[in-house]
């Protein structure tokens, strides 16, 4: 829920790596594994196009160098061009890799198919990227690219059973925190309290917000079948406990302040009012408005 953009192929990942990872740079990239170099080739690579700054000091004409976004692209003897895909530039590195070598490659003998292994000799982007270009492990490495990549649009992999399996998993929770998250909104809207005498769903004296899951699973199949799993005891996470609850409702009232704070950064003129009020225990409560 904390980066919804993040799939959860590579959940794997530790929270750092998550905020770090960038497509376009393979010095973020996790350790590779299946399930990553699927989401890789899904996305397809992602070639930073800019203007680059001399930041290299060569030693062999003393003079500051740097990558140029021409060598994203080939140009044959009859003049047409072809853009080199495979090509990417690491902005943490300052270096150059080989996208389908760094996803297949085994040897790991050159610079372009390593992480530790970079190439940032500028002075020598010729012959250096023509020669990786024409290697055979390197057009080894763009086959099996290309048919993992047809296969994957195809649905033609060997797991592609297991993996519409898990797509049809994630869907299924996905519609089941929906529905929590409206059922949370529901009550904040109303006025509500979530808790109750109980925090099992189907007793009696149970909470406002589980009688309302309830509620909907009388005409959602889906979250029927997911409290019937609940009641039975057939399953172990339920996504109804005080905890999910109050994790939900953080990141909802982070969304909002986030909003909020948006649109104030935006006005040119705003008012800032305070307003202070005793609770059943005597304790000031403040409240802040911005209009």
């Amino acid at each position: 829920m904390g980066n919804s953009e993040f799939p959860p192929e590579i959940s794997e990942i530790s929270a750092t790596s998550v905020e770090n990872f960038q497509h376009s740079d393979p010095a973020t990239w996790p350790k590779m594994t299946d399930k990553t170099r699927r989401f890789l080739i899904q996305h397809g690579p992602e070639q930073e196009r800019r203007e680059f700054s001399p930041n290299t000091l060569c030693d062999f004409d003393n003079r500051m160098r740097h990558f140029s976004s021409k060598w994203y692209e080939k140009i044959h003897p009859n003049g047409e061009k072809f853009v080199r895909y495979w090509l990417l530039y690491s902005n943490k590195k300052d270096s150059l890799f080989c996208f389908c070598c760094l996803l297949f490659s085994t040897t790991k003998t050159n610079n372009f198919s390593e992480i530790l292994k970079e190439f940032c000799d500028w002075k020598k982007l010729n012959p250096r990227i023509p020669e990786h270009e024409n290697r055979n492990e390197r057009q080894r490495c763009y086959s099996d690219w290309k048919n993992l990549e047809k296969n994957l649009k195809e649905g033609k992999t060997l797991d592609s059973d297991l993996q519409r399996v898990i797509n049809g998993e994630m869907k299924k929770w996905r519609d089941i925190l929906k529905v929590i998250v409206d059922a949370i909104l529901f009550c904040a809207k109303n006025n509500l309290a979530l808790r109750g005498s109980t925090e099992v769903i189907g007793e009696q004296n149970s909470d406002i917000f589980l009688n309302l899951i309830e509620l909907i699973s009388y005409y959602y199949p889906l979250v029927a079948e997911h409290v019937a799993s609940v009641k039975a005891k057939k399953t172990t996470t339920s996504y109804f406990s005080p905890r999910i609850q109050n994790e939900l409702i953080e990141l909802l009232g982070q969304k909002v302040r986030n909003e909020i704070l948006s649109n104030v950064r935006e006005a040119k003129h705003y008012s800032v009012l305070f307003d202070c009020t005793p609770d059943a225990s005597h304790k000031e409560q403040m409240t802040q408005i911005i209009r």
